[in-house]
């Protein structure tokens, strides 16, 4: 058990190590991030979660978190009484404020097994396992080979969350995007932007055929899965075409009108 000055002050001790990003609330009401930082960094995973909660259902399913950081979306999942999660991430400043997290929620006692891993290593297989279902929120535009990414998650499961900086058009493409390198962490550098619809036709590739749109906003979700069983609602795929048509008129009357003005 740790005491409320031990939890402040390691929070304190990893953050001078490398800033912490997910907002998580410990023990005694304290926080990993003051909001004081803003809705970015604040609340900005919350609102991800609450898009992407409603179409989770993994009761005694096992899951892979990749690119899990400090363990905002595993500790949600695990409330869904998976069988087990595979908590994994590159960077081992985030696995090891994960595994602080971790321990002082409890959650080591549970099915969760926390690794630092790269997925493009030929040993990550040997870790783990294929699995029902894999998270991949805001990873995509984070590495170099996003097609090779993709790739890979369609090998690890039949059912896939993702979550990524995209390109907003129609247009099967895929934009070049150097993005923000935070302090000390060589593994958040942003290199492109696919559109959904880029995303879905590589995908498809694989077998994953069933999609439907959660978001289109400059953070796009997406489900997808090779088997029919475990496609969403269709209502939910149609209900948000109208919204990428929106976004996507939306984004072309603003290019439309910088070149006027200019």
């Amino acid at each position: 058990m740790y005491t409320k000055e031990e939890i402040i002050q390691k929070v304190h001790d990893l953050n001078e190590e490398q800033p912490w990003w997910h907002d998580i609330e410990l023990p005694f009401g304290i926080k990993t991030i003051s909001r004081q930082l803003g809705d970015l960094a604040s609340n900005h995973n919350e609102k991800k979660w609450k898009t992407i909660r409603p179409y989770v259902n993994i009761n005694n399913k096992s899951i892979l978190d990749i690119g899990c950081n400090e363990g905002f979306f595993s500790i949600e999942l695990s409330k869904l009484r998976p069988k087990i999660i595979y908590a994994v991430d590159i960077n081992e400043y985030r696995i090891k404020k994960a595994r602080f997290v971790f321990d002082v929620l409890g959650l080591h006692k549970k099915n969760i097994l926390l690794k630092q891993l790269d997925i493009f290593d030929k040993s990550f297989t040997q870790v783990v396992p294929r699995v029902d279902t894999v998270f991949a929120l805001g990873i995509l535009h984070r590495v170099p080979e996003p097609y090779a990414l993709l790739e890979k998650l369609t090998k690890l499961g039949d059912e896939i969350f993702l979550e990524w900086q995209a390109n907003l058009t129609p247009n099967p493409s895929m934009a070049f995007w150097e993005g923000a390198i935070k302090y000390r962490d060589i593994h958040n550098t942003g290199y492109f932007r696919p559109s959904i619809t880029c995303v879905q036709m590589i995908l498809r590739r694989f077998g994953f055929v069933y999609s439907t749109v959660l978001q289109n906003t400059d953070r796009s979700i997406l489900h997808v899965t090779n088997k029919k069983e475990f496609a969403l609602n269709p209502r939910a795929g149609t209900s948000n075409k109208i919204g990428i048509l929106k976004n996507i008129t939306r984004v072309y009357i603003k290019d439309v009108l910088k070149v006027i003005l200019h």
